[in-house]
């Protein structure tokens, strides 16, 4: 079924952009395996069309045979065509151009090279939710009148805003756009996704930031229908940077009961392609009493390990259960990291012995990381940032600038510059050209003697 899920469909006039399997498992089991494409509908369609099925045959069990129908999808089309082309759209559009005046910076950054592009783009990752945690998080939904979906806002707020260099963040907010009941009984595509655009403020309580998350929402729903394809045409972002939101979080409530009759049991299972266009999905699946609270986390290779995906989703789990008893704190204040990690973590640090390769050079060591994480980033000063790839570059460029001035081994190379990209540039530029240094650095923020250091390479 996962390999049936990653084959894309092929858009023709003649194909159709659905297919739907009855998998018999045993006498007692079948699976009924279905993939669609969004063009046909989307998560809260697919809840229709399920419950239609499982009424159509308790009907054909019992020899009723129900006739059933449905308001017109394709008059509902034809609404949305009026519609964006009205005045209305026009300011719904206004409302959005004018709370997201520039494209949001990327902090989620591509950090591993795929040498085959037949691999899998993006995998997943489950976090099933104990009984008392669910509990704990109906508490924390009760007490400060918040969704899971705005709580899971506010704990990547917290969490990147400690972790990432900036405090302006956009994510997107999948929502169905049924806002009738009529709505809500078609099959097809009504979802979009809304950009949530918050800040992370180190003396924010965090009561106040779920307050604040909240009451943004509420004003961004008014404007949901306006499209982000638009949006993102006129921030002029296009398919090389990716989309406006790296970072997608959804809340898929799936608490519904399947009648087939005669005892029959059934339960839901989604799968994600291994394809996902987003760098990070956070995705809570809420089946009610019937099954647990599933957090699946999809992601993609370029940018996550497996076992970075699982600190991270043990990381906003304990960012989330502490939030009942941090209400009244500044959000600079709450912990991110677990206690069994930040022990590992401090016990690693304090560790200092290294085994080095004594076969190898810095520069070996240098260049196979460029190989690994060649948009990764490498080295960071204020507000400047160079990846491995732009770091070898440079540096080669000098490299080869000072051989071509008879820089060879031995040959002392003074450097004198003050604390900046250029001076680790300079450094490992004058390494590979195979001279030892001086490096003279002064420290202007606290007015010292400049301080001159010999740094001897031996090879």
């Amino acid at each position: 079924m996962q390999h049936r899920l990653n084959t894309p469909f092929v858009i023709q006039k003649d194909n159709l952009l659905f297919e739907q399997f009855l998998i018999k498992i045993a006498d007692d089991e079948n699976w009924f395996f279905g993939r669609y494409h969004h063009l046909i509908t989307d998560g809260y369609g697919f809840i229709v069309w399920v419950q239609y099925v499982a009424q159509k045959y308790k009907s054909l069990l019992v020899d009723e045979n129900l006739h059933f129908s449905s308001e017109s999808y394709q008059e509902e089309a034809i609404k949305a065509s009026v519609y964006m082309n009205s005045t209305e759209y026009e300011l719904d559009g206004a409302y959005w151009h004018d709370k997201i005046t520039e494209k949001p910076q990327k902090f989620l950054q591509r950090k591993y090279h795929h040498q085959n592009n037949s691999d899998k783009k993006s995998a997943s990752y489950v976090l099933t939710l104990s009984e008392d945690q669910r509990k704990l998080f109906e508490e924390i939904q009760l007490s400060t009148k918040c969704s899971t979906q705005q709580l899971t806002i506010a704990a990547l707020l917290i969490y990147f805003g400690k972790t990432a260099d900036q405090s302006d963040f956009v994510f997107g907010i999948p929502i169905h756009k049924k806002g009738s009941k009529t709505l809500r009984n078609i099959v097809g595509l009504f979802s979009g996704v809304l950009p949530y655009k918050g800040s992370f403020q180190n003396d924010l309580k965090l009561i106040d930031l779920l307050a604040d998350i909240a009451h943004s929402q509420k004003k961004d729903y008014r404007h949901q229908n306006y499209l982000i394809g638009d949006l993102s045409k006129a921030l002029k972002i296009d398919s090389t940077e990716g989309y406006l939101c790296d970072i997608i979080i959804n809340y898929e409530l799936l608490n519904f009961q399947l009648d087939f009759g005669e005892d029959l049991h059934a339960i839901i299972s989604e799968l994600f392609s291994e394809f996902q266009r987003y760098p990070l999905l956070l995705n809570w699946q809420d089946f009610g009493k019937q099954q647990p609270l599933e957090l699946h986390i999809n992601f993609q290779y370029q940018y996550f390990s497996q076992t970075e995906i699982e600190l991270l989703s043990k990381r906003i789990l304990f960012i989330l259960e502490h939030f009942r008893d941090s209400l009244e704190k500044q959000i600079a204040d709450i912990n991110i990291i677990p206690e069994p990690e930040r022990f590992q973590l401090e016990t690693e640090f304090n560790s200092t012995k290294t085994e080095f390769p004594e076969d190898k050079t810095i520069v070996d060591l240098f260049n196979e990381q460029v190989s690994k994480t060649p948009d990764g980033i490498a080295v960071v000063f204020e507000n400047e940032k160079l990846t491995y790839r732009e770091l070898n570059e440079r540096s080669n460029q000098l490299g080869h600038y000072l051989r071509s001035k008879g820089v060879k081994e031995e040959t002392l190379v003074p450097v004198c510059i003050e604390r900046s990209l250029e001076m680790i540039v300079g450094i490992l530029g004058i390494i590979k050209a195979g001279g030892p240094m001086y490096l003279l650095t002064r420290n202007t923020r606290r007015s010292v003697l400049p301080i001159c250091w010999k740094i001897q390479v031996l090879r």
